[in-house]
This record gives structure tokens, C-alpha cells and sequence, in this order.
């Protein structure tokens, strides 16, 4: 389990990220997204399958937040932050 400042790192990495775009909401992409693949997506998984989020720029960032939320493994091409 994540610790309070973990959690808190991320929550707060990811605003930044939405801020940054225009896309400032605390209740809009990352928890409907993360919702999705916690409720929907990880269930339907066969047995034995892992999933993998991947994603490029924006979406790589979105997948690196959701994988560390949900302790999933990430490949993300050009996300934000990384240069």
C-alpha cells in the first residue's frame, strides 16, 4: 500500500499535468479513467493476464498515474515531464 505522501505526489503530479493543458477538474479525466480500467477493465482480464498501460505524451502521463494508483505496469513514449 501506497503511503499518505506517495499518494498525495501523484494526486498532485497529476493536477499539474491537467493544469497545464486546460484541463484542470479534480473530479474529470484521471478518476473516470482510472475507474474504468479498476471496474471494467482489470475484471474482464482472462486468468493469469496482466494488463500493461501504454500511452504517448498526454496519455502517457495519464498511464503513469493510473499504473501507480493501481500498482500496474506502464510503457509510455514522450510523456510529460521527460525530456
Amino acid at each position: 500500500s501506497w503511503s499518505p505522501d506517495a499518494r498525495a505526489m501523484v494526486t498532485d503530479s497529476l493536477h499539474s499535468l491537467l493544469d497545464s493543458t486546460g484541463l484542470s477538474d479534480l473530479e474529470y479525466k484521471h478518476n473516470r479513467l482510472l475507474s474504468h480500467v479498476r471496474d471494467v477493465i482489470i475484471p474482464s482480464l482472462p486468468d493469469g493476464q496482466t494488463l500493461v498501460l501504454t500511452g504517448h505524451s498526454l496519455g502517457g502521463g495519464m498511464a503513469h498515474i493510473v499504473g501507480a494508483l493501481l500498482h500496474l505496469p506502464v510503457v509510455s513514449f514522450s510523456p510529460p515531464g521527460s525530456y
